[in-house]
């Protein structure tokens, strides 16, 4: 347990908590000495992420395991019915977050420095603090989409040019739900109905989305996170991602 402090104060307050870490809790963490961190970020953010724990606690044996959401969620649980717990950390985003926690995968942990998180991001019961925001965009392949031609609205997306040129995770709830409440829910749902209609091609994984985006098999990519959005060193100059002003 004073590994998983350690490593929780390094993400969520790499500015405050590592200058006051507790020396006491340092040296129970030595004792320790292993820490398995479960995350649906990018390869790359995982293996910073660990790299940093690294750099700064050498003695701590830390390793990772990276995955989809979904695939992290039912990993969990199908690791609990066989009575085998191997992950101390867990990084993923809300929705199946919100199910790690209801079925009671989380120990409570207060850090003082929750305080200086806002409200949304966190819980009330300190079982789980966010670590970073992430914003919903809709992105556009250059080449087969003209500046000109590129939506600037939700609403234009229901446009009959773009049946069928469109891409999307299959289990962005979040983003959903989040457009439910911007546009209100009863216009919301009616402008969801429509977009339905409009032949999407799912996939699971934003990673992979974006790929396939770059890749030119679809025009649009709608709800990627931004954070994502830059093209696979495997493809040359294949997309200069722009949004509709009405997510901003």
């Amino acid at each position: 347990m004073p590994i998983i402090f350690l490593f929780l104060l390094m993400l969520s307050f790499p500015a405050v908590g590592l200058t006051q870490v507790d020396p006491q809790l340092v040296e129970l963490a030595k004792k320790e000495g292993e820490l398995v961190a479960y995350s649906s970020s990018s390869t790359e953010e995982v293996r910073n992420m660990v790299d940093g724990f690294r750099k700064q606690y050498p003695f701590i044996n830390a390793s990772s395991y990276r995955s989809g959401d979904y695939a992290l969620l039912n990993r969990v649980r199908t690791e609990a019915k066989a009575g085998r717990y191997a992950w101390d950390v867990l990084d993923m985003t809300t929705y199946p977050g919100y199910w790690v926690a209801k079925e009671g995968f989380f120990a409570k942990y207060s850090a003082p420095e929750r305080k200086y998180i806002r409200e949304g991001h966190l819980d009330d019961q300190s079982y789980w603090t966010s670590i970073l925001s992430n914003v919903n965009v809709v992105v556009y392949n250059t080449k087969l989409v003209p500046r000109d031609s590129v939506p600037k609205r939700y609403e234009d997306l229901l446009d009959a040019k773009w049946t069928g040129k469109m891409g999307m995770e299959q289990y962005a709830y979040e983003w959903f739900a989040n457009l439910l409440y911007v546009m209100g829910e009863e216009n919301g749902k009616a402008f969801m109905k429509k977009l339905g209609e409009q032949k999407i091609v799912y996939r699971g994984g934003r990673t992979l989305n974006t790929e396939l985006l770059a890749a030119g098999e679809f025009s649009l990519g709608i709800a990627p996170g931004i954070l994502g959005i830059k093209a696979p060193p495997s493809i040359g100059s294949c997309s200069n991602p722009r949004w509709p002003t009405s997510i901003l």
